[in-house]
């Protein structure tokens, strides 16, 4: 296989435009997040994750550090499959972990191997998976509507 011909060929297709019904259902507050989160949060990720891959977390994550909201953002990946399907330590390591950036001010650490010993520390009995994601170099398909887009006027 050659890589660079594959490319080119799948780019030489006619693009589909979004259908406008979709892109309005989509464009609805609360349903497509800008980027710009007002308190702390941590989002947590499994690797894999079949509604919301762990490119999509990034690109959040990206869309926050253009936005100049970092202060406020952190990801942590959990090495699981499933949706959400995080053990009670993890969601517990989480949750502690926000709580103190919100009495301190400041984000505590949020590498894997601190979470992972803060998760086992809350509850010795459940798995702590948090761990070092490889993120892609560049991801493509942040989309942040417009107020057009939630008026549903944008065509």
């Amino acid at each position: 296989i050659d890589l660079k011909k594959e490319l080119k060929k799948i780019n030489s297709f006619e693009r589909v435009k979004a259908d406008p019904n979709a892109v309005k259902w989509w464009s609805a507050p609360g349903r497509t997040h800008l980027g710009e989160p007002k308190v702390p949060l941590l989002r947590i990720n499994t690797s894999g994750d079949g509604l919301v891959y762990p490119t999509m977390a990034q690109g959040y994550k990206e869309l926050v550090l253009a936005k100049g909201y970092s202060d406020f953002f952190r990801l942590a990946y959990v090495n699981r499959w499933g949706h959400c399907s995080f053990s009670l330590s993890e969601w517990l390591a989480a949750i502690e972990t926000v709580k103190q950036r919100v009495e301190t001010g400041i984000w505590p650490k949020t590498d894997p191997e601190t979470l992972n010993t803060l998760a086992k520390s809350l509850d010795i009995e459940s798995e702590a998976n948090f761990y070092d994601h490889r993120e892609t170099k560049a991801y493509n398909r942040v989309w942040t509507p417009t107020t057009k887009d939630y008026l549903g006027t944008n065509k």
